[in-house]
């Protein structure tokens, strides 16, 4: 398939995932306003108009320029992202309706965090204390990706059934390069960098496809751009505390 046609297919998807989410805007919306922002939905006016002006202005530091290609592929993906928030608000404040009660219940007592850092040793350490679990208990990197408990739930009495934790190790380990395995151990169903699984909620994941100077800038919570102060000081936050206390619930519930 060439690039043209991938691109045409792209433009497709995007235009269903529109047409089928829709009519999810109003009850986001409606949620939101009843139980709060979720922290993994998009601030589209200004988190879209930014990446779409990085996208088209941005240099991207490649000899020879970024292909307009590429340009257009990075679009539908921001236009996309954009669309498939609707979807993962909806599904944040299902737990909301499902579990409110039982979450606001859970106490988050003395968290602790590992500091992470590059070749540091981070990664291994909490694999040590996630050992000793009558005094820990920590989200795996799964369910940073996936931070809602009524699927925690649903997905051990439908596809757990018939998937094995080793064979998705083995599928998600197979769309890593071998070099960053060899650097960073891997296990999809243990606690990892949540930072990462944060961001790629939004899109400052894709800041990364921009250039260093933009991926620099945007996928960095040590030290974030003033643009950013809101995304670091809220919605992170609640991200934290919200995944806490689902973690604290499916623990005590299993």
């Amino acid at each position: 398939m060439n690039k043209f046609a991938l691109l045409l297919l792209k433009a497709l998807q995007v235009s269903i995932l529109a047409l089928v989410t829709w009519g999810l805007l109003p009850v986001v919306w409606l949620g939101s306003q009843l139980y709060g922002r979720p922290p993994n939905v998009l601030h589209i006016r200004t988190q879209a108009s930014r990446y779409l002006h990085y996208t088209w202005t941005a240099d991207l530091e490649n000899d020879p320029p970024y292909p307009t290609g590429a340009r257009i592929w990075l679009t539908l993906c921001i236009v996309e992202k954009c669309f498939m928030s609707r979807l993962v608000g909806l599904a944040w404040l299902l737990d909301q309706v499902l579990y409110g009660k039982q979450l606001q219940q859970m106490d988050v007592h003395n968290p602790f965090f590992v500091i992470s850092g590059g070749r540091s040793g981070s990664t291994q350490l909490t694999r040590y204390l996630e050992q000793d679990a009558d005094s820990f208990v920590a989200p795996s990197i799964l369910m940073c990706m996936f931070p809602y408990l009524w699927l925690w739930r649903l997905v051990p009495k439908t596809i757990g059934r018939f998937v094995t934790p080793d064979q998705v190790r083995e599928f998600l380990c197979q769309m890593v390069p071998k070099e960053s395995l060899e650097r960073h151990e891997m296990d999809p169903f243990q606690a990892d960098t949540f930072d990462g699984a944060f961001l790629s909620h939004h899109l400052n994941a894709m800041s990364l496809n921009l250039g260093t100077t933009v991926g620099t800038m945007e996928f960095n919570l040590a030290e974030f751009a003033p643009h950013n102060r809101s995304l670091v000081e809220q919605d992170y936050v609640a991200f934290i505390d919200g995944i806490a206390r689902k973690t604290l619930l499916h623990q005590w519930h299993r």
